[in-house]
């Protein structure tokens, strides 16, 4: 297993918030709301867990420019990482 695989899920395993953002975006297409309430999370921890998450390439938002709803999905490598996350 390559050394940033390891890095990027020893990152994401240390963080529950951050576990559970990536594992409810999985294949889907969410708004920080739709996260938020699925996983139960505060909107400002969802929010402060996109960021480090977008911050690794795990996530992207498909609409940056937007100040309210921002659309989140996983990345390739978000995927490859929630496959040892689950």
């Amino acid at each position: 297993m390559k050394k940033e695989i390891i890095d990027l899920l020893s990152y994401v395993k240390t963080s529950e918030h951050r576990k559970k953002v990536l594992s409810v975006i999985d294949d889907d297409i969410l708004l920080s709301s739709e996260i938020s309430k699925k996983t139960d999370i505060s909107p400002a921890h969802t929010s402060r867990a996109l960021r480090g998450l977008q911050d690794n390439k795990l996530v992207k938002c498909l609409n940056e420019e937007k100040v309210r709803g921002r659309l989140f999905v996983t990345t390739d490598l978000g995927k490859k990482i929630l496959k040892y996350v689950k």
